[in-house]
């Protein structure tokens, strides 16, 4: 048997054995990256679920305040219901229900602020598929949630001021995104939320009932 040709086989299967190897590593890397892409947005679809789903229980338990959760087309019809159940509040009830008011914009603010950070961190990671989700995301939330009148005022430098609570990069994506059609979002922007109709003592909330551009 020639030598030389049994080496040139065992060359070639060494060859053949390591091109094999090459293969699974990357099969390996592309199923591992695959399951780690899925396992991704599984995770962030979870979590942004599960924060709708807690305002979901908010609108439940607090019925008072379910006007801030509604897009302006159901604002005023969900107000009328509000200012019913509140039946003639006392100034104490007024005072508490406008900071509870106050906080739940708050943390609707923050939710929006941290879907667009996790939306700038996947662009980044050219992450397209969680990309396209927090960009639908962010969307609702400018494109109707944030139009809410209530929140307009509370996010406001000249309303509630919450605006400062939030990084620049926030903002300037809330102006650039929310704040496309300015003159529709000023007239529609509520001061007063469900007491406009009512005089605390010692209180802005005694003033006439205004709209954004008044304030501004």
């Amino acid at each position: 048997m020639n030598i030389e040709w049994i080496g040139t086989v065992a060359d070639s299967a060494a060859a053949i054995m390591a091109l094999f190897a090459v293969a699974i590593s990357i099969s390996g890397v592309i199923i591992s990256k695959r399951f780690h892409t899925d396992s991704s947005k599984t995770s962030i679809l979870e979590k942004q679920y599960n924060v709708f789903n807690e305002l979901g229980m908010m609108r439940i338990e607090h019925h008072t305040l379910n006007h801030l959760f509604e897009v302006p087309e159901n604002y005023a019809k969900t107000l009328l219901l509000v200012i019913d159940a509140l039946n003639n509040p006392s100034k104490e009830k007024i005072a508490e229900t406008t900071l509870k008011e106050r906080a739940l914009a708050m943390y609707t603010f923050q939710v929006f602020e941290h879907t667009h950070y996790q939306y700038l961190h996947s662009k980044k990671l050219e992450d397209n598929d969680r990309l396209e989700f927090l960009k639908e995301v962010l969307e609702y939330f400018t494109g109707r949630l944030l139009n809410n009148p209530r929140l307009l005022y509370f996010w406001s430098k000249k309303g509630g001021n919450l605006c400062v609570y939030f990084e620049q990069t926030t903002i300037d994506y809330y102006e650039n995104n929310l704040l496309t059609k300015k003159d529709e979002i000023l007239t529609s922007m509520d001061r007063n939320g469900p007491f406009k109709n009512i005089k605390p003592v010692n209180s802005e909330l005694a003033t006439p009932h205004k709209t954004f551009s008044d304030v501004e």
